[in-house]
């Protein structure tokens, strides 16, 4: 599964190069499209299909906090190549006035790109706030409220959830299951074996410093070692 953020939009103030350019973009998604033993699939299908044949290669494409790039450069051009793809939303960034966020999606927008071909609609938080880090209340509310938010923009259920910050624990994952989540998605890198936990999945994150080496080399799980250090070393927000 692949984490990006932004597709061609300057994130100046943002760190790890979260932007992905838009040529590198659609080189690393034709890519994709062309592999013989890869097929494009949905985050939902990919966890059903996972198990019923764990044989299969399947990819993802997922998305993080709901920037309007999604809709105006990544959606189409992933229709046109018949890849499927998540878009997990910030909720409160919907409702800023647009002079505060510019670089996002408003319901409008959201509204449009849940109706492209093969786009689904994921829940990334209300506030982005590190979900370890709030009250039982807090938790609920966070998550209740994205999801209601988005459920009544998009008019169709919103299953999955990728944790603000990759902050997950067992109470972030048992408020999820209770508000009503079926699926999710951290920010630790590796390929989705059968047996994961579909609370848990993993996302390889694709970065603006990547080159199609680099990009085939993540596809390809060679930089799955990488997600052992961030579960040793990585400071997640805890509470």
């Amino acid at each position: 599964m692949l984490l990006y953020h932004a597709i061609g939009t300057p994130l100046a103030a943002a760190p790890y190069s979260l932007t992905v350019s838009v040529k590198q973009f659609e080189e690393q998604m034709r890519w994709l499209r062309d592999q013989p033993d890869i097929e494009g699939v949905s985050l939902e299908a990919g966890v059903q299909l996972l198990s019923a044949n764990p044989s299969r290669r399947l990819v993802a494409v997922t998305f993080d906090d709901g920037y309007l790039d999604n809709l105006t450069v990544a959606a189409p051009l992933l229709s046109k190549l018949g890849l499927p793809c998540t878009v997990f939303v910030t909720a409160s960034y919907l409702t800023r006035q647009p002079s505060s966020r510019p670089l996002f999606l408003s319901i409008d927008d959201l509204r449009v790109l849940s109706e492209i071909a093969g786009v689904s609609i994921g829940a990334h938080g209300y506030s982005h706030r590190p979900l370890t880090r709030l009250s039982q209340f807090e938790l609920n509310t966070e998550l209740g409220e994205a999801k209601a938010l988005l459920e009544g923009v998009i008019r169709r259920r919103v299953a999955t959830l990728s944790y603000p910050h990759g902050a997950v624990n067992a109470q972030v994952i048992e408020a999820a299951k209770a508000c009503g989540y079926d699926y999710g998605a951290t920010s630790f890198i590796g390929l989705n074996r059968r047996g994961r936990s579909p609370w848990l999945l993993s996302r390889t994150e694709i970065t603006g410093k990547d080159n199609l080496e680099d990009f085939c080399r993540k596809v390809r799980g060679d930089y799955d070692w990488y997600g052992l250090k961030q579960r040793l070393y990585w400071p997640i927000p805890q509470g």
